[in-house]
């Protein structure tokens, strides 16, 4: 009962109406992928950038090491 009410609704409006609302659903669809997308890599962009400080920092403490063991002989 309710979809007939909801299919002569649909025939009474225009072409342009009917498309914004065939369209409407997947272009949000896309949206919320995309937008899920760029949410996961910026996250994977801070672990690299994380990974990176710790492994300068992992160099120097080595050169350091490497240095005091040189003195020590």
């Amino acid at each position: 009962m309710v979809l007939v009410i909801m299919l002569n609704n649909l025939n009474s409006l225009k072409i342009r109406t009917k498309l914004i609302i065939y369209l409407l659903l997947p272009v949000i669809t896309i949206l919320f992928f995309a937008v899920s997308g760029i949410y996961t890599k910026y996250g994977e962009l801070q672990d690299i950038k994380s990974t990176q400080k710790f492994t300068e920092v992992s160099i120097t403490l080595d050169d350091l090491v490497h240095e005091l063991q040189k003195e020590r002989g």
